[in-house]
């Protein structure tokens, strides 16, 4: 699964899985990001912010998800929009 959100709210989604314990949650952001990329594939939830979405999707779309989750999808711009 893939959950891409405002950076200002990350911390509340991950939060909200603590009843799950045994799940492998990846968080994406920060400028140390880069070395985290091989954990992907192990990780039942990846966590990315739309900024940073956009500076790696290079590397975030070679992986396969079973559930893409836009919160707050008014972020996304076509490639027209001067946020892209």
């Amino acid at each position: 699964v893939l959950i891409v959100a405002p950076a200002a709210v990350i911390g509340s989604w991950r939060d909200n899985f603590y009843l799950t314990p045994g799940l492998r949650m990846l968080v994406l952001t920060g400028e140390d990001r880069a070395g985290r990329f091989d954990q992907i594939p192990e990780a039942d939830i990846v966590f990315s912010n739309y900024n940073t979405m956009r500076l790696d999707i290079a590397e975030i779309g070679k992986h396969r998800y079973s559930l893409v989750v836009f919160d707050e999808a008014q972020n996304l711009k076509t490639l027209n929009t001067v946020s892209y």
